[in-house]
């Protein structure tokens, strides 16, 4: 059961990442001056336009989906614990820089725009904690390791 839950809290963070990481790489000023999307800009109030640092945000999330990927496709322990812990490390400088300017958000944004990334740090070590939790209490067979 908890490979299940490990699985899909994978796959969400998988689908959320994956276009912070085409997006950046592919077209930086088109992130710079649109994200999130819907007529909110968070990108650019945030300091000046810079390609090298969006591009490098985008192959850092790039990165992220391909472990996130691989311990989607091959769900070993060590794999879904080295990504739950990636994802937690990635969210939490992330979450206290926005959660220490949130001066530059409306009213109406904090919250949307800070919520998702506390909740990416749970989640990953939601995920780190899950194949532990499920290998206590059971014995490896022959030739398993945990």
């Amino acid at each position: 059961m908890n490979d299940r839950w490990a699985r899909l809290l994978l796959a969400i963070n998988f689908v959320f990442l994956l276009p912070l990481a085409i997006w950046p790489i592919v077209s930086p000023r088109g992130f710079y001056d649109n994200f999130p999307g819907g007529g909110y800009h968070w990108i650019d109030i945030n300091g000046p336009y810079n390609e090298h640092f969006l591009i490098d945000f985008g192959a850092l999330n790039a990165a992220l989906v391909v472990l996130i990927g691989f311990a989607i496709w091959k769900m070993t322990p060590s794999l879904v614990q080295a990504a739950g812990l990636a994802i937690a490390v990635y969210a939490l400088p992330h979450a206290i820089y926005h959660l220490n300017n949130l001066d530059v958000y409306k009213s109406s944004e904090k919250f949307v725009a800070t919520a998702p990334l506390v909740l990416q740090i749970v989640m990953g070590v939601a995920i780190a904690l899950l194949p532990s939790l499920s290998s206590r209490g059971r014995t490896p067979t022959r030739g398993q390791t945990t």
